[in-house]
């Protein structure tokens, strides 16, 4: 069996799945979409984004070739078998106490104040814009995603 990873930029998503994998051959036995927001509009959007890159209708089929990842998804990968569940975790688990100090450090990634700045640690260099300057064309669907 062959892996094969792919890692897009979160900023990237969900627009950006299409494309990159429709450049795997052979096709991949299944993609998992993770880091992604999870929700009924933003799969359906993007697997209709997926589906587009595809010429041949029956790949991906949602649920066997592609999954989108959830909390708890749990993959048994044994040769020639993939095998998707879903973790159990009990109702009463008790989280481990913690000591926050109230002096924090300020964060690895910052504004020249010292607020967080989550996107400066993003290479930027391999975006996929919202605007394709090349092809003209916009890279999110019409709702926004």
């Amino acid at each position: 069996m062959r892996w094969e990873c792919l890692k897009l930029p979160l900023s990237s998503l969900p627009r950006a799945s299409g494309y990159p994998l429709s450049q795997i051959l052979p096709r991949p036995k299944l993609a998992v979409i993770a880091h992604f927001p999870v929700a009924d509009d933003t799969v359906a959007c993007a697997l209709q984004n997926v589906q587009a890159h595809f010429l041949d209708a029956s790949y991906p089929v949602p649920g066997r070739d592609i999954v989108w990842a959830t909390d708890l998804l749990v993959l048994s990968v044994k040769a020639g078998q993939i095998a998707q569940r879903m973790g159990q975790v009990g109702d009463y688990a008790v989280s481990v106490p913690r000591n926050v100090p109230a002096d924090r450090m300020t964060p690895k990634y910052h504004t020249a104040n010292r607020l967080m700045d989550p996107i400066a640690q993003l290479d930027l260099t391999t975006l996929f814009p919202a605007y394709n300057e090349v092809t003209k064309t916009w890279n999110y669907c019409e709702n926004g995603y």
